[in-house]
């Protein structure tokens, strides 16, 4: 998987009710991001955040959305009761 996203950056995301994102991933390297990312995690959830990024091996992506569509799957009129949003 971490060789797909490495190659191939866009993505679709569903979150199996009829929501979809389609996104960008991109690669963080950038270790003072892990802290800060790790720093915001930790605050809001507990734990320690920074040793698992750190023992990914490099593998930390930023998911950036670029087109996400919602739709109502028991709407009367399915094709109506869709929304798209541009990012």
């Amino acid at each position: 998987m971490i060789g797909n996203i490495a190659r191939q950056h866009a993505r679709v995301i569903t979150a199996g009710d009829g929501q979809v994102l389609i996104t960008i991933a991109i690669e963080i390297t950038d270790r003072s991001e892990w802290k800060r990312m790790g720093d915001l995690y930790d605050q809001k959830y507990g734990g320690k955040l920074l040793p698992l990024l750190e023992s990914s091996g490099g593998s930390v992506f930023r998911i950036e959305p670029s087109v996400a569509f919602g739709q109502d799957e028991h709407a009367e009129d399915f094709v109506q009761a869709a929304t798209r949003w541009t990012f």
